[in-house]
């Protein structure tokens, strides 16, 4: 599609440029203007009268054995000169117009259309004078280039059509998302709860919510209760950058700034075990049955085994050339990204790395409901889906506005839908078939970290700002 645009902008371009030689050849190609006064219908050759179609049509079928007066010579001059001239100045109109045509298809076919009369409106006027001339050659070349030029852009024009067509059919049953806000949290009206870095709901029937904060803190919450707060957690010594509960609900385990990853008892609030060994801040952590998995601005992802007293690692991956912003993972596979563009998918079963580039910093990572595709956010302002094990691109979904900040984003239950904040202040709900977007507002605050309801048809956001919301959606599925 952007090959036509370009072809036929191209085109529109180098035909003016044509015309513009093309007339110039003409017009040089004769002596200066000559205005004579004898310039009557009908026209004295020697002893003969003769109108001037009739010397026309004789030139036209070379019977002619007229020999024209200097007043006709100068008549058929004029008119010679005064059309290449014409063409000249018209030449020269198309070339400020090409620029307007690569914005407005209105324009762009008008151009092509009326540039090809003209053409044929001159080969018509000039026939009689260069039938073989390689100035003919020339202009016949430009006329046919005008012909399949208007042609490849109406083909374009349709191929556009039909794909809005079709567009709109696929799209006609997606924009049935709707949601509301149930129920809201601000900082600013309790105590200090600064930037919420992660929001988690609790697993199983997903009655809590965690928050890893700005202020060292994670904080349980009964959000159907207006954000009830049930309690906190210290012991970190800087910002809390992400939390994972445990299937159980007993425990769950934070990753910091301050280079270490706890191991808490979530109804006792007691740190069970501490883990240090990564040299940068822990932005990112997970559960995996019994094994906890970090990555770190160290350019390490770090396996613990829980069921092991030991606090060391029990293995190490370090193939990434800068910070892990974020991971995921299945029973057997390990999905991670870093600010280096790649995401790396670790099979542990075979032993195998397969890694995808995508040449611009990843921010998330979040796997469909069937673990076959993973969406990726880059700090281009894309997100990505990519079916996992070929690495092909199936969609990829633009309008939200990401270049600053690392924004979480997940799918709903059934996978119809993904959701991410904005640095626009705004929600986007994309349809994960069509890529057709939409967005709900979120009182001027970015949200940076979402996630979707277990069971139910609801979902918490986190804001840069410290405020909260329980929102339920409605997405068509039965």
């Amino acid at each position: 599609m952007r090959f036509l645009i370009f072809t036929s902008s191209l085109y529109l371009f180098l035909a003016a440029s044509a015309g513009v030689l093309l007339s110039w050849m003409f017009i040089a190609n004769d002596d200066p203007w000559l205005i004579d006064s004898h310039s009557n219908k009908e026209l004295l050759f020697g002893n003969q009268n003769i109108t001037f179609d009739e010397y026309f049509n004789s030139l036209q079928s070379n019977l002619t054995t007229v020999s024209p007066s200097e007043s006709v010579k100068s008549i058929l001059r004029l008119h010679y000169q005064f059309t290449s001239m014409l063409l000249f100045l018209t030449s020269i109109l198309l070339l400020f117009v090409v620029f307007l045509a690569a914005r407005n298809r209105i324009i762009t076919l008008s151009t092509h259309i009326m540039f090809g009369i003209w053409l044929i409106t001159f080969a018509y006027l000039m026939k009689p004078y260069a039938r073989t001339s390689i100035h003919t050659k020339l202009f016949m070349i430009v006329l046919i280039s005008n012909i399949i030029g208007t042609v490849m852009y109406i083909l374009h024009l349709v191929q556009l059509q039909i794909k809005k067509m079709t567009e709109h059919i696929k799209g006609s049953h997606s924009s049935n998302f709707s949601c509301e806000c149930v129920a809201s949290f601000n900082s600013q009206q309790q105590q200090q709860l600064n930037t919420c870095f992660s929001i988690k709901f609790s697993k199983g029937n997903g009655n809590y919510c965690m928050t890893a904060n700005g202020d060292k803190t994670i904080k349980l919450f009964n959000p159907f209760k207006s954000f009830l707060l049930l309690k906190e957690y210290k012991g970190h010594g800087y910002e809390v950058n992400d939390i994972d509960i445990s299937n159980d609900n007993n425990s769950f385990i934070s990753g910091s700034t301050d280079k270490q990853i706890y191991l808490w008892d979530i109804s006792t609030g007691e740190i069970k075990r501490r883990f240090k060994e990564h040299k940068g801040k822990v932005n990112v952590v997970k559960l995996q049955n019994d094994i906890l998995i970090s990555g770190s601005s160290d350019r390490t992802v770090k396996l613990f085994d829980l069921k092991s007293n030991n606090i060391k690692s029990i293995q190490t991956l370090t193939d990434a050339t800068d910070s892990i912003t974020t991971l995921t993972c299945t029973n057997y596979e390990i999905l991670t990204g870093s600010v280096d563009g790649s995401i790396r998918i670790y099979d542990i079963r075979m032993g195998k790395l397969k890694t995808d580039p995508f040449y611009s910093s990843i921010g998330h990572i979040s796997l469909t409901n069937d673990n076959k595709c993973y969406s990726v956010t880059c700090l281009d302002s894309t997100i990505k889906l990519i079916e996992k094990d070929t690495g092909k691109v199936l969609q990829i979904y633009k309008g939200h506005l990401n270049e600053n900040y690392q924004l979480k984003h997940c799918f709903t239950k059934n996978d119809n839908y993904l959701l991410i904040g904005s640095e626009n202040n705004l929600i986007y709900y994309f349809n994960t078939m069509t890529g057709e977007g939409n967005t709900f507002t979120n009182n001027n605050n970015i949200v940076n970290c979402i996630d979707v309801h277990p069971k139910d048809n609801y979902f918490v956001v986190g804001t840069l700002e410290g405020k909260l919301e329980l929102l339920s959606y409605n997405d068509g599925a039965k």
